[in-house]
């Protein structure tokens, strides 16, 4: 009867299923997506690179140490230099093309893997949700074969197979799944999900949105709020079940995917969050099969012969390498779920099992750090960002980063470099971090003060604007002005 209902090869309560051998060119397309996107990364880091993190930057190491955590570690805590600065940054774009070719591909993630966490570890402020995706899927990968399709490893060992042990792949498969599980779980607490009222919420964050969504907040009725909310929110919730029922696959799988690629493609269109949609759909790979690979590209490359590959093989004997590693990765997913499901409880419910210092230090270590609170349980109640006022002695004020001198506008950063500032400024003001606004306002007065003599900058004043989001057909709440530091150059 089981049988009737359950294909073997999606069947999540076989021992096949998570100890058998799956295709793995579908990893090698990952590789591939990933890199790019992680390339991309990189390189806007370089351009940023030593006003961010140079010793004489705007958030220097002695400084950001204050807010450091006991349990971390950052290679970037010992460089300082523009000149060292720039070269890491060089060596982690060297890193990602080998690994984007597939040269190497083993010792490339590792490599990868310790540059994203030093980065990531020497200024945490700067990080959002698809940061903390990079660097925690960065982690895992380093347990997956990503080199044995469409890479030059393939071409230097042709006899490598084009199958892999399960259990790893299973193993990503359940940490990129939990993101979404572990969202709807803090959602659910939240009254805009559960009312049909986020989506509209949300798209008020001019902070984080393209100008459509302002297009879209003025025509779409609310009954369009509604339905994308309620959408969003099942199939969040959905899409951990959707992955690994046994049942109807792998019709439902695909379900799972296309609904939500189709809220990150509306996430893309909407909201300029960097990189956010972009990684999540490329880690959509991991779930992809062989078959559908060779369904999509079978017209259009009809002259190459594609080889059939199951979609799951038999297990081989389990050697006591591959036991040493289903323990380890087994007990590293546990102490991630601990440690989300301990995080995201409510401060009045004590729901899931207490982290102890153990797993919080091990987390921590390697950089699977997470917390997925997208917008969840609510959506920021205030619409806001951070203004760095430059007085002049000529009398003429200027934001400093834009050089607008129209004070009733916000600086508004869609692509590019300047996307980075967002999280940054968010939480100068969210945490009030007053010794890093204390060293970005000295960096201007010290930098911009050279090379004009007939023009010296007197004070750089720090001010979040803001106002309160707005219920539907209700009237615009103003702007409100709320000064955070002020510093008058030497």
């Amino acid at each position: 009867m089981w049988s009737k209902w359950v294909k073997p090869a999606y069947d999540s309560l076989s021992w096949d299923y998570w100890f058998g051998q799956v295709d793995a060119r579908p990893l090698g397309v990952f590789r591939i997506a990933f890199s790019l996107i992680l390339l991309k990364d990189a390189i806007y880091h370089l351009l940023l690179g030593v006003q961010f993190y140079a010793a004489d930057g705007i958030a220097p190491r002695h400084v950001i140490t204050v807010y450091d955590r006991d349990w971390r570690w950052s290679l970037m805590d010992y460089i300082g230099a523009d000149w060292q600065i720039t070269l890491f940054f060089l060596l982690w774009i060297m890193v990602l093309v080998a690994l984007l070719l597939g040269y190497r591909t083993r010792w490339m993630t590792i490599l990868n893997w310790i540059i994203i966490l030093s980065i990531h570890e020497r200024n945490v402020y700067m990080l959002n949700g698809a940061d903390t995706v990079m660097r925690v899927m960065s982690f895992w990968i380093m347990f997956l074969p990503l080199g044995r399709a469409y890479a030059l490893d393939r071409l230097r060992k042709p006899d490598l197979p084009l199958t892999t042990f399960a259990f790893p792949l299973r193993i990503v498969q359940l940490q990129f799944a939990f993101i979404y599980l572990s969202t709807f779980i803090m959602k659910v607490h939240g009254d805009a999900w559960l009312d049909g009222s986020a989506v509209y919420y949300a798209l008020q964050l001019r902070g984080f949105t393209h100008p459509i969504a302002d297009w879209v907040l003025n025509t779409a009725p609310y009954l369009f709020f509604q339905i994308a909310t309620t959408f969003t929110f099942i199939a969040e919730g959905a899409f951990f079940i959707l992955m690994f029922i046994p049942f109807g696959q792998p019709r439902l799988k695909l379900i799972g995917l296309l609904a939500m690629g189709s809220v990150h493609v509306g996430i893309a269109i909407l909201m300029a969050i960097p990189n956010f949609s972009l990684v999540m759909l490329a880690c959509y790979l991991l779930f992809f099969e062989g078959k559908w690979l060779v369904w999509l590209t079978r017209r259009r490359f009809a002259q190459y012969q594609f080889a059939d590959i199951p979609s799951l093989s038999p297990a081989l004997p389990m050697t006591k390498r591959r036991i040493a590693l289903v323990l380890l990765l087994g007990s590293l997913l546990f102490t991630v779920y601990a440690y989300n499901f301990w995080f995201m409880r409510p401060a009045e419910e004590p729901l899931g099992p207490p982290i102890s210092d153990v797993q919080l230090q091990t987390v921590q270590l390697l950089g699977l750090w997470q917390i997925w609170d997208m917008f969840a349980p609510n959506p920021f109640p205030t619409d806001g960002g951070m203004l760095i006022n430059g007085t002049y002695d000529n009398g003429q004020t200027l934001e400093l980063r834009t050089g607008l001198t129209d004070s009733d506008r916000l600086p508004r950063f869609y692509f590019g470099v300047g996307t980075r500032w967002k999280k940054y400024d968010e939480n100068l003001y969210y945490s009030w971090l007053t010794d890093l606004m204390d060293s970005q306002a000295r960096y201007y007065c010290r930098t911009l003060n050279i090379g004009d003599p007939d023009k010296h900058l007197l004070q750089v004043e720090f001010v979040y604007r803001f106002r309160q989001v707005n219920d539907y057909d209700a009237p615009r709440n103003p702007y409100r002005d709320q000064p955070l530091w002020t510093i008058v150059c030497e």
